[in-house]
């Protein structure tokens, strides 16, 4: 798959998962309406600026917009206590 439709996928996945129409998750990430569903319908290409402010809105990490389905990363903090120990 390729990375546009990985990331529309996500945000649709994660937005649906909260129960959130593109309208309210918009208005939190502070982008255009039409800006999330071009997004979700991998019809645009989002700059760097937009999918951290998407990535806010949803309340997840940007890397979690970005890996394919299945993939499993370590948390920020899970990586941290390990380096700490």
């Amino acid at each position: 798959m390729c990375i546009v439709t990985t990331v529309g996928k996500n945000i649709s996945r994660i937005r649906l998962s909260r129960g959130w129409t593109q309208e309210v998750l918009a208005e939190l990430a502070g982008v255009h309406k039409n800006n999330i569903g071009q997004v979700e319908r991998g019809e645009y290409i989002t700059g760097i600026v937009n999918l951290e402010k998407i990535a806010k809105g949803l309340e997840v990490p940007i890397y979690i917009l970005l890996e394919e389905k299945g993939e499993k990363h370590e948390t920020p903090t899970e990586n941290f206590h390990e380096k700490s120990s």
